[in-house]
């Protein structure tokens, strides 16, 4: 039986799944305001005597210069120097503007994709539980034990998955801390079914993140969905 997940500390929050075998929801302590931002890097560069450069999309919230945010994959809070929008300068970006934001002092080695953010919407984990419904068109078994490729954000990994299940018809859809769960070697299309998933290295996880889960390994020609 499967009791409790350490990884899984606190409240759990709904993100949106996305499978090639199945649709999932994804438990982990996330909390986030459309007054925070998010901001998704997807290149970085240095310009001579500006500073750093990071261009993307902003996801959420706002930015306005001189606000201090944070940078994924570093320790580091930066404040904003300057910020344009279709080389036009601006005081502030808004949720689903294209621009780039300048910050000084700032190695752009350190990072080429990921995100800047503030509060503590990004969170880094190893493991995840997901409640599975496994897609019709998908003929293959899934059992234990096996790895898929989880894409999160601009990062793909290979991750392990363990299934279990509730112990009663009846239980709550909801995967709660507090329950004991049955263990099981194959997903079994019909069971309120759990699985947790196993990264082979942390990542960085957001609210409502799109998370494709797939075999990337698998061969062009299997009839995998006949």
């Amino acid at each position: 039986m499967l009791r409790s997940f350490p990884v899984l500390q606190q409240k759990k929050m709904e993100l949106k799944i996305s499978s090639v075998l199945y649709r999932t929801v994804l438990l982990l302590d996330l909390e986030i305001s459309v007054e925070i931002l998010l901001f998704s890097v997807d290149h970085c560069f240095g310009v001579k005597g500006q500073g750093t450069v990071l261009t993307g999309t902003c996801l959420s919230g706002s930015i306005s210069l001189n606000d201090t945010v944070k940078i994924s994959n570093t320790k580091l809070e930066k404040k904003i120097k300057s910020i344009q929008v279709f080389r036009k300068s601006v005081d502030k970006l808004y949720q689903g503007d294209r621009a780039g934001i300048c910050v000084a002092q700032f190695d752009p080695k350190l990072i080429e994709r990921g995100l800047v953010y503030t509060g503590n919407v990004v969170k880094t984990v190893y493991a995840v539980i997901i409640d599975i419904n496994k897609v019709a068109y998908y003929k293959g078994s899934i059992t234990t034990k096996m790895k898929y490729h989880v894409s999160i954000g601009h990062e793909t990994v290979l991750a392990q998955i363990t299934f279990f299940k509730t112990e009663s018809p009846t239980s709550e859809a909801s995967f709660n801390m507090d329950h004991s769960y049955l263990y099981q070697d194959t997903y079994q299309e019909g069971d309120k079914g759990f699985a947790l998933l196993q990264f082979e290295h942390p990542v960085l996880c957001v609210e409502e993140s799109m998370v494709i889960i797939s075999r990337l390994d698998m061969d062009i020609n299997t009839p995998a969905c006949s």
